[in-house]
């Protein structure tokens, strides 16, 4: 049964420039949520990239920003102009990574696109709209040019208007990881006491951080909703055949995508306990960066020649609901090698996926991720494994085959008592009370 709205004249604006395909987790969010809000505002709106248009969506209200097509070209003319270089010296067994002289410059063209593009579309957004006081724009995905866009951005409305608009915005990443790409992380400051925008973080660690940054500035924590999968294999028989491996999601350097090809080759060689079949499932969107072409060809080569207990299979993305929701239900073990620092308080989808489809994890020390997985096991529960490095993954890999049952009944009891279950309907409702709350 429909909630009555609490409020008549406002309306949900949905600005989402990372929204251009079905990759990643944006897709889903947006569309769940913007779903439920119709419960509570009385007109939902999303603006996404113009990419969006090749693809069939379920999307009610959807535009799209089309000067963003005008400042890609001009990131790729910025990019032939100024690549991106680095040299590896190799010294005591380890890699050092030297970068480029033209960094700096790169970062600052980098900046004005991004601030710029950013400041455009907004700009012609709210001209399009003619937004209202009570009217809410709500960002999901935003860097840090686009944040100083916005401040400057707001500040100019008010000026010329003597009218304050309401943003929200979720900041989805530690402040120094945010921010070290331009040096300077005051503007940010900024953003305390300026009523007009309210700010979320989607885990407890990053809600903290901000606020001591921002001089005790109130960041409501604002959970990533997680669903019920409907096609998730009940596996309460021991399979038949292999277990599925997967590593699901974008094709990122940052997530260790790199580090596969070395995984499943040292997994081969050590595997000392078992001799369970097994399928290593692996999402590769067809919109990887270019410093991933060497790993891609390594791992489509592997694929055409599968070990005797053991093969890879490649799965091509970006994936629609069905499909992404489909190969997730099928898996039995998560990889989850993500080695970036941003993931020390930054939040991960795929963790909680996982875990109500019942799917243990492999995940670093060093991550949320790997702190909820520590977290558990000091309660008694096992719900995953975590490494220090790359090398000790194979290792765990098989630590979960030999005890899978046990890990899959402690993670049936690890939800009974944290329930990760976060329905749209909950975060549409807490987006709504927060931002009418003053």
């Amino acid at each position: 049964m429909k909630q009555n709205h609490m409020s008549k004249s406002n309306k949900l604006i949905i600005f989402d420039p990372t929204l251009r395909n079905f990759d990643g987790h944006a897709y889903f969010y947006d569309l769940s949520v913007s779903v439920a809000s119709w419960n509570f505002f009385r007109d939902v709106k999303i603006y996404a990239h113009p990419e969006l248009e090749k693809y069939e969506t379920e999307f009610k209200n959807l535009n799209y920003i089309k000067i963003f097509k005008f400042f890609d070209f001009i990131k790729k003319i910025f990019k032939k102009l100024y690549p991106f270089k680095e040299n590896y010296k190799k010294g005591n067994g380890e890699i050092e990574t030297v970068i480029d002289r033209k960094a700096n410059l790169r970062n600052k063209l980098k900046f004005i696109s991004s601030y710029f593009s950013f400041f455009l579309a907004i700009s012609l957004m709210l001209k399009k709209e003619k937004c209202s006081k009570n009217d809410i724009i709500f960002i999901q995905y935003i860097n840090f040019p686009e944040v100083c866009a916005l401040l400057d951005l707001n500040k100019l409305y008010f000026k010329l208007t003597k009218r304050k608009l309401k943003f929200c915005i979720i900041l989805r990443y530690d402040v120094n990881e945010f921010t070290k790409s331009y040096g300077n992380s005051e503007k940010l400051l900024s953003l305390s006491g300026m009523d007009s925008i309210e700010l979320f973080a989607d885990s407890v660690q990053l809600k903290y951080s901000y606020e001591n940054f921002l001089k005790n500035e109130k960041v409501t924590h604002l959970p990533v909703p997680v669903f019920k999968n409907k096609l998730t294999i009940k596996k309460k028989v021991k399979r038949v055949g292999p277990l599925n491996v997967g590593f699901l999601g974008v094709t990122r350097k940052e997530k260790g995508f790199d580090h596969l090809p070395k995984i499943i080759k040292l997994f081969n060689l050590q595997r000392k306990r078992t001799e369970q079949e097994v399928n290593f499932v692996i999402q590769i969107n067809k919109n990887y960066p270019s410093d991933l072409e060497t790993t891609v060809k390594h791992l489509k080569g592997m694929e055409k020649k599968p070990e005797p207990v053991s093969r890879l299979i490649l799965v091509n993305g970006p994936l629609n609901q069905f499909d992404y929701l489909t190969t997730l239900a099928g898996l039995d073990i998560m990889l989850m090698p993500y080695i970036s620092k941003k993931y020390k308080n930054s939040t991960s989808g795929l963790l909680f996926e996982a875990l109500e489809n019942n799917i243990p994890v492999v995940c670093g020390k060093k991550t949320w991720a790997g702190e909820i997985v520590i977290d558990a096991k000091k309660e008694g529960m096992l719900i995953g494994e975590c490494f220090s490095s790359i090398n000790e993954i194979p290792c765990l890999i098989e630590k979960l085959i030999l005890n899978l049952d046990r890990y899959k009944e402690s993670i049936f009891k690890y939800l009974r008592k944290h329930p990760t279950h976060k329905f749209p309907n909950e975060i549409a409702k807490k987006l709504y009370e927060h931002t009418h709350a003053k």
